[in-house]
């Protein structure tokens, strides 16, 4: 139904090369406050979840990246997150 995670999770955004987006890493951060993971029931009965927390980080081309929010939404359908 959602909960929270500790800061300090690491993690990369890697290009595969095509489109005009580099290969290899492309973002490199960690998070630095903690991580929200929350359920959203929508009106049609479908779920989604929303990951949001702070990052600090740093572009391949050195430009650092500092407090900035981080949402992904996930959307399950009926369902509900598995694992």
């Amino acid at each position: 139904m959602g909960g929270t995670f500790v800061a300090g999770d690491m993690f990369n955004i890697t290009g595969n090369g095509t489109s005009g987006i580099p290969n290899g890493v492309i973002f490199n951060g960690s998070f630095t406050g903690p991580l929200t993971w929350t359920l959203v029931t929508l009106s049609n009965g479908t779920h989604n979840y929303t990951l949001t927390g702070s990052l600090l980080g740093t572009w391949q081309n050195g430009t650092t990246v500092n407090g900035a929010t981080v949402q992904l939404t996930i959307n399950t359908g009926r369902g509900f997150f598995q694992w």
